[in-house]
């Protein structure tokens, strides 16, 4: 990823952050990766309710792109897979879901001819 993105998570453990932090390092792309931004409310919480979760996610990804001037959005859970998809739309950056992206890199490199 060329832009400078910042990664959205309803889980505000400090060991998920710092490994983020050292994966986008460990990928090349410490100069464009800015932070977390973690959603407001326990994360337990969150997902008892799909809408309240889908706003804490918005609210969450507008203070991100707000704050962090950032230009692309990893939304860094595999359980926010549909939220992410369902608030999509509200957003002209675009949000990078983790399990739909690497299921398209794996796809991709099953395409790749063999060496």
């Amino acid at each position: 990823m060329e832009r400078p993105f910042s990664i959205v998570t309803i889980t505000p453990d400090e060991g998920l952050i710092e490994s983020f932090r050292l994966r986008a390092g460990k990928l090349g792309s410490a100069d464009q990766y800015r932070r977390i931004t973690a959603t407001d409310g326990a994360s337990k919480e969150l997902v008892k309710d799909p809408d309240t979760l889908n706003a804490a996610l918005n609210a969450a990804v507008e203070k991100a792109i707000a704050e962090k001037s950032v230009s692309a959005i990893v939304i860094g859970s595999g359980p926010l897979f549909a939220p992410a998809l369902r608030i999509q739309p509200r957003f002209q950056a675009p949000l990078v879901v983790a399990v739909a992206a690497a299921t398209r890199a794996a796809l991709a490199d099953l395409d790749k001819p063999d060496k």
